[in-house]
Parts: structure tokens; sequence; C-alpha cells
């Protein structure tokens, strides 16, 4: 039984954690009891009960007969596996445009059910409701208890995607939610079952949430993420490394030719839903992003009450616009911080990459948004206000980026004035241009 597998991994897992030995079953395991996980609420470790809650989420799971996977190509044997069901078409354009061949499978986090097998959902329940005879009272001491109660559902998340991929003959998986913190146990697992595990993150710093990796190939995004994974790789377990362009590139590319040239003194802010993850009690990661984007909402209405002849954009986060009433309160929200400016919403329907074209500069705490506009060659800028200035690891983003809000005002006044053509050029930001990737692609071809 597939479950039981899992859960002997998990105890060897545990083992070699114990063993402080830097092993891969001790970064597996590390990372699985890890503190931070954006499926936690943010006062989800002092719930003395999370451990039975979990437990019910993990039966449920079990017993779902939803799966909604998606195949394609039935002669491939590639799968992808991703967090949410949203990304679906998306993932398998990217893929194909990269590697110019068929994907046959798709299964989310979300979506992991199997119908019928009432025998095996059965046996199921009784091995891991005996499991959790073990994990759940260890939640009443362990100060991240959420985490490890998290564990009882990643196990069974597990067991359904290793099933979804068996009975398709999927022998290569590209995992696309390397973020979550069960990712290199899940890769361990894929290793047990000779199943090629190739992580791709997005084009954020990868510190965040790949410190500790395990996979068989692992893309960079963005040209920075190599500079970052020279002061990582020794807690890296990968065999190969490859530089990939960013998500969404491949719908960006047919607009290159159609896209404005815009208009000059326009400004755009690229949200991160900050209000909206406060509201809903996110579990923050603590670099200090939350922070870093109120500073620069604050920076942002002051900056632009200064220069009347300034037009600001705001480029809302799917978060929040993602129902009518939320499209609504975002609005309303920064109506109310921008009082005086004459704020331009664009129509939620539209997604970011369609619209880069509409403001001359955009800037954003953090993004990766950001990295599609450098792609699609329009002058983007970072503030992430008191953030580590390590942050880009000395990378030619910090170029454009602005660590307090002195040198924002100056880098901004800076940019406004500054060509598309010599922004690129004079902050040397060739590796982030289509250009760039077009001639990579180019020559391995």
């Amino acid at each position: 039984m597939e479950l039981i597998a899992c859960i002997i991994l998990y105890i060897k897992s545990f083992f070699g954690y114990v063993g402080k030995k830097e092993s891969a079953r001790f970064l597996a395991f590390e990372g699985l009891i890890q503190a931070h996980s954006y499926r936690l609420g943010g006062k989800a470790h002092e719930d003395y009960l999370v451990g039975f809650r979990y437990l019910k989420k993990a039966l449920e799971l079990i017993w779902a007969n939803e799966s909604r996977v998606k195949t394609w190509d039935s002669k491939s044997k590639k799968g992808v596996f991703d967090d949410a069901l949203f990304s679906l078409s998306e993932r398998k354009t990217y893929l194909e445009a990269i590697q110019s061949e068929k994907i046959k499978l798709f299964v989310c986090k979300e979506e992991l059910g199997l119908s019928d097998h009432y025998l095996q959902k059965t046996l199921e329940s009784i091995v891991l409701l005996g499991f959790s005879i073990i994990i759940t009272p260890c939640t009443f001491f362990y100060k991240y208890r959420a985490s490890l109660a998290l564990n009882l559902l990643e196990l069974v998340e597990c067991t359904r995607m290793l099933q979804h991929f068996e009975n398709s003959n999927i022998q290569y998986v590209y995992y696309f939610c390397g973020f979550n913190k069960d990712a290199n146990f899940v890769a361990l697992r894929l290793a047990e079952k000779s199943i090629y595990c190739h992580k791709i993150p997005s084009s954020n710093p990868i510190k965040n949430f790949y410190q500790k990796v395990i996979s068989d190939q692992f893309s960079f995004t963005a040209a920075f993420q190599r500079r970052e994974y020279e002061s990582l790789k020794q807690n890296w377990k990968v065999k190969e490394l490859s530089d990939w362009p960013v998500f969404r590139f491949q719908t960006i590319q047919p607009l290159l030719n159609s896209y404005s040239t815009p208009t000059t003194n326009s400004l755009g802010f690229i949200s991160s839903a900050i209000w909206r993850r406060l509201e809903r009690g996110d579990l923050a990661l603590g670099v200090g992003e939350l922070d870093a984007e109120l500073k620069l909402i604050d920076f942002l209405k002051s900056y632009v009450l200064k220069r009347p002849d300034l037009s600001l954009s705001i480029f809302l986060h799917p978060l929040e616009k993602n129902q009518p009433e939320i499209f609504e309160k975002a609005k309303a929200h920064y109506n109310g911080i921008f009082k005086g400016v004459d704020v331009n919403y664009f129509p939620p329907e539209k997604p970011s990459f369609q619209l880069f074209d509409q403001v001359d500069v955009s800037i954003a705490a953090y993004s990766s948004t950001n990295l599609e506009r450098l792609y699609a060659g329009f002058k983007t800028l970072y503030a992430p206000l008191g953030m580590a200035k390590d942050y880009y690891a000395g990378s030619q983003i910090e170029k454009i980026a602005a660590f307090d809000e002195y040198q924002l005002e100056i880098l901004l006044d800076k940019t406004l004035n500054m060509s598309t053509e010599e922004f690129f050029t004079q902050n040397k930001l060739e590796a982030y241009h289509h250009n760039w990737f077009n001639e990579l692609f180019k020559a391995r071809n």
C-alpha cells in the first residue's frame, strides 16, 4: 500500500533528522516540521486541536472521489504536479513552448481524490488513524504544532499523487509547487519510485523557499537565482541545473509586437495584496515582506502628491480581483489611502501582462510580475523597503532596487527620465530581456 510506503519513508526521515546528518532524509524531515507554510493561518501554531483538524482533512481526502486530473497526450510519460487547478493550461503551454514535448497528465494538490477503491480507502483510513496516534499527541508539545499536524494531510497527498502518476505510467514529473514544505519529502518518494523530479520555481529569490533542495533537476527562472545558488548549494542535492524563462513568457511573446509605447510620467504599482492576506490571517514568510509593501504604499502616496504630473495605476493581485465584491473592496481600500490622487484600475478580467504598456515605469516591493515586465522589455523597479540589502544576492536587480525611501525617490526620478533602451543597457539587464532567451534557445536548437 502506497500510504504505508510513505509512512515508512517518513519514519526513516525522522531518524535521519535525529541523527543530525546532512543527508537527503535529514533535509526532507527538516522541511516537513519547519515553521512556515502558506497553508497555515497566522495563529495555527497556537491551536492545540490542530492535530485533530488535519487528521479530519486527511481522512476527507482519502474518501474524496473528485480528482479533476487532466490527461492530454496518451503517448507521453511526462506529468505536471502543481498547487492549484487554475494553473493547468498555463503550465502545459509553458512547458511545451520550452521543451517542444507533449505532456500527458496534470495533477494538483487541491484535487487529488480517487474514485471508487473503497476497500483500499478503508485500509488507508485504518493505517492513517493508527499513525495519528503517534503524531497527534506530539502536536501538543512541538512549538510548530500546525506544521507537524499538516504532515498527516501531506502524507495522504503524496500517496494520491503517486497513485495518479503510476496509473498513467508517468516517469518524469515537472514539479511547480516546490515552495511547499513537503517538496523535499515528495522528491525522495519520487526517487524511490524511479520517477524523475524536475523542480521549477517562480522568478522570486530562491532563498525564500529553496534554501535546501532535493531534486533530479532544477531550472532557474531568473538570472539572479544563479547567484543565489552559489551560497545555497552546500544544502542542495540536485543533479542537473538549467536556465528557463519567466513563467507566462509564452503568453507574453505573441504580444511583444503589439505593445504600444507607454505614456511618459505614468507609474504603476504592482500589488501583492498585503491587506487581503492580513485580512485572511495568512502566515507571513518572515523576511519583512509585509512591512516592505506597506512602506512602499505609504511612500507612493507622498511621492505622487508631490508630482501632480504623474499618473498612478494599480495592478491588482489576483487575490484582490477574483470576485466582484473583492474587486470593489480593493478599489475602496486603495482610494482611501490615495486620497487626492486619481488612481486608475484595470478591468479585473485582464491579466497584468496584457497591460504592461499602460505604464512607463512599474514598481513593486517584490513580485514575479516584475520579471515578466523585464522579459517583455519594460522599465521595472523593486522597493524591498526595510528588507535585507542582500535580498537580490549582489545581482543586477540591485541596480533597480531601493532599500530605503531616500534611495527610492532618487531611483524613481532617474528611471522616469530614462528611455527604455537606456534603462536596460545602463543597468546591464540584458539577461532578463526576451532577446537574451531567444538567443539562448536558438543556440540550444
